[in-house]
């Protein structure tokens, strides 16, 4: 995993923004989910899935984050993969890791009924099932959180990943054919981001205008008091979320690791970064326009009035 997806991972970890991630983007801002009701479980597990003959398949299970949501008496799991580039299996991903989720809850529904020594008191019928017919699953809920900069362009559900023919615009066939849908929630086209509590309101709504520079500046001037002062966390994710090698690679001060950021001063150096390259691949394009001419360096200088040793240093890179 690249320390741009961890830093990410990091930031929605924060039960205060993960409950908030939740009501947002499924619950149109509902506060269905509080963050004291959340708790952390872990995302990563081999399960050993068995066939008719008993023998036994290991299955590498890895949730990017999970967290357990119990409300009164009820219990959901609440988990979320992480995206930076499109992965057009994912209705069928999400599929298997929730089937998972649901045979490891089998598996350990099962244990309880040997710790208790119930097993004997149970069925031929719940024997063969290794499930009581009174136990009951856990719901799982998957977020797919994508922030790639290329547009979604995978399937969001099962059936939109097969071949199309006829059959499938019959209801009768969907009738028996079950879909399988992925939640995405892409992060630059969050509808309303007035859905949220949290600082994921400004991360949205930044993440809106991270394909216009002057639209970022504008939005970030007018959030200034919230991303002058982001701590180390937010700071990384922001870098990844903005898809910048620039604020990824800066090195933070040990001893300011626990204290605040100033996100604006990065946000103008990356657009100012941003800037300075498209200019200069829009001059190469010139230099290479005029070699084609037959022009020498000296001559291209003085027409696109540039010091030699720039058009030079071009040359050299055109080749």
């Amino acid at each position: 995993m690249s320390k741009g997806h961890t830093a990410v991972n990091e930031f929605l970890e924060n039960k205060v923004r993960y409950a908030d991630f939740f009501n947002g983007s499924l619950f149109q801002g509902q506060q269905m989910i509080l963050p004291e009701e959340l708790e952390v479980i872990k995302g990563e597990s081999d399960i050993l899935v068995e066939d008719k003959e008993e023998s036994t398949t290991e299955v590498h299970r890895y949730r990017d984050i999970v967290m357990r949501w119990k409300k009164s008496i009820y219990l959901v799991v609440l988990a979320c993969e992480t995206q930076s580039e499109v992965h057009y299996a994912m209705p069928v991903r999400k599929m298997i890791y929730d089937s998972l989720s649901y045979q490891d809850q089998i598996k350990k529904k099962w244990e309880e009924h040997e710790l208790k020594g119930e097993v004997k008191q149970l069925s031929g019928a719940e024997y063969l099932s290794r499930f009581g017919k009174d136990d009951k699953l856990i719901p799982v809920i998957t977020a797919v959180f994508y922030y790639g900069t290329k547009e979604w362009d995978g399937s969001v559900d099962l059936y939109g990943m097969f071949a199309e023919h006829g059959l499938l615009d019959q209801d009768v066939m969907r009738k028996y054919i079950p879909n399988y849908w992925i939640n995405l929630i892409d992060a630059e086209n969050v509808e309303d981001i007035e859905c949220f509590q949290t600082d994921l309101k400004e991360i949205f709504g930044l993440m809106k205008c991270r394909k216009d520079e002057q639209a970022l500046m504008n939005y970030m001037r007018a959030n200034e008091n919230y991303f002058r002062h982001v701590d180390n966390e937010t700071y990384r994710a922001i870098g990844e979320l903005l898809q910048s090698k620039k604020i990824l690679e800066t090195e933070v001060d040990k001893e300011e690791m626990e204290g605040e950021q100033d996100m604006c001063k990065a946000l103008e150096d990356m657009c100012q970064h941003a800037e300075e390259k498209g200019s200069k691949l829009k001059l190469k394009e010139q230099v290479q326009k005029k070699l084609q001419k037959g022009c020498s360096v000296a001559e291209i200088a003085d027409m696109l009035e540039e010091d030699v040793e720039v058009i030079a240093a071009l040359v050299k890179e055109i080749g």
